[in-house]
């Protein structure tokens, strides 16, 4: 089997703070350790660099007032005036933010390129994963969604896929869920805690997609 890691160190200018609880060493060691197992050696698994995503990329999920925000934010962090979800608490303005976010989301895009033009039968974007984030708003530490990013990617390429996107995260991934709400050809499935009582307070069985299915 080919796999693809999509990975580079610039992954991790994404970084919301030193005392933030997401930090980039959820990845960076994750990747350390793999090299330690020897597992990127001869090839077994090739690391591939990521690209940022194009605006054009993003407003396939973002409205373009909020990537204009993301920017904002990015260019004088400490003189923001929250809003969009940007702000002290959990998605905290920090320098460059746009351009760290929208690498995170095009490691996305390129890991479903690996696999859409076979070079790869599996691809990796460990530095993704940001599920929270919404059209016109940053949450719970997500400021672009990466995999909603690079699953409109991937339709806009080939309108005829299907693609299952299985979330397994604790929390529900409300994020993708909402940018695919009326799209009949992604099926979002979300395993996680009941939102009664962890973060986002959604996820319901009820939450069963848009009048197009």
């Amino acid at each position: 089997m080919r796999v693809s890691l999509v990975h580079s160190d610039e992954l991790a200018s994404y970084d919301l703070g030193v005392n933030h609880p997401l930090r980039p060493e959820r990845f960076t060691r994750s990747v350390d350790l793999m090299r330690q197992l020897h597992l990127l050696d001869e090839g077994a698994i090739r690391i591939v660099p990521p690209r940022p995503a194009s605006d054009d990329d993003l407003l396939r999920v973002h409205d373009a007032a909020y990537l204009a925000t993301v920017k904002a934010a990015g260019a004088d962090p400490d003189r923001f005036a929250p809003r969009r979800g940007i702000g002290p608490g959990d998605t905290p303005a920090f320098p460059h933010m746009h351009e760290a976010s929208a690498l995170v989301a095009g490691a996305a895009v390129v890991a479903f390129d690996e696999v859409l033009a076979a070079r790869a039968d599996r691809a990796l974007s460990l530095a993704g994963g940001l599920h929270h984030a919404h059209r016109d708003r940053a949450a719970g530490f997500c400021v672009y969604n990466d995999v909603a990013v690079g699953i409109a990617w991937a339709l806009a390429r080939e309108p005829a896929l299907r693609i299952a996107y299985v979330d397994i995260d604790a929390h529900h991934g409300d994020g993708v869920q909402e940018a695919f709400w009326n799209d009949r050809r992604v099926l979002t499935v979300s395993m996680h805690e009941s939102g009664r009582f962890l973060f986002p307070g959604t996820g319901w069985e009820r939450e069963t997609a848009g009048p197009t299915r």
